[in-house]
């Protein structure tokens, strides 16, 4: 009830009243797409308890149109800049979208927004594993079939001890059938060789089948926001 809550904040009387005879009648999923399909930009922000990360969820029918691949970049880079700038990593965020799902905006992240070490794809699948309840791994067989990962900059393929990278954790994540279930990678900028070198995920990721697309025009702003906790030249 407590996500019922939120989605019912905001609705007009008409559309709240609707809702709850629905809800009344236990028909959660019938009521749930008619807030969606009667509220076309909401925000909804819970609070997951056992891993206490706040998942935030954004419903916009409008975001599945020819602009759709800039208006996700815009919004990984608006979760970059929530990140905690350090001079040891990049501040990337990242959005996992699913374009013909009733919620198509299915998840954020951005660089150390969860517990760790943490980068952004990374916490993208943090989020949705602990709402489904499953492990990385299992998601694999939860998320819708289209589902798409944008990121502002390249995923990693390599980090330190330890720490599984974010292209490995792309791949290992597959269909009862074995096939990948993120199919397409959108990028902002390649990975600067700052701290591992030529990062080669890309090339990991195409000879795995998934494919890795260029969302141009965000190239100098995503740099500025990756590198906030470095030190300027000059």
């Amino acid at each position: 009830m407590r996500g019922s809550q939120s989605f019912l904040l905001g609705c007009s009387a008409s559309t709240w009243g609707s809702a709850w005879t629905s809800l009344r009648r236990k028909e959660p999923a019938g009521w749930i797409q008619e807030l969606y399909r009667k509220r076309e930009t909401t925000k909804v922000e819970s609070s997951i308890t056992p891993h206490k990360i706040k998942i935030s969820t954004m419903v916009n029918t409008n975001l599945n149109g020819p602009e759709s691949h800039r208006r996700y970049m815009q919004l990984a880079l608006s979760e970059a800049r929530k990140s905690p700038p350090k001079s040891t990593n990049f501040c990337v965020g990242a959005c996992l979208v699913s374009p013909s799902h009733p919620v198509s905006l299915l998840a954020t992240g951005y660089t150390l927004e969860c517990e760790g070490n943490t980068h952004a794809e990374q916490c993208c699948f943090i989020k949705q594993a602990t709402m489904y309840n499953c492990s990385e791994e299992e998601l694999g067989r939860r998320l819708p079939e289209d589902t798409v990962l944008y990121t502002t900059m390249e995923p990693c393929n390599q980090r330190s001890v330890g720490n599984t990278p974010c292209v490995d954790r792309i791949l290992r994540m597959r269909r009862a059938d074995g096939r990948p279930v993120i199919r397409k990678v959108f990028v902002g900028v390649a990975e600067p060789v700052t701290f591992v070198g030529v990062n080669e995920g890309k090339r990991k990721l195409i000879d795995a089948g998934v494919e890795v697309i260029h969302v141009p025009g965000f190239e100098e702003e995503i740099l500025n926001v990756a590198t906030t906790g470095h030190m300027r030249a000059g």
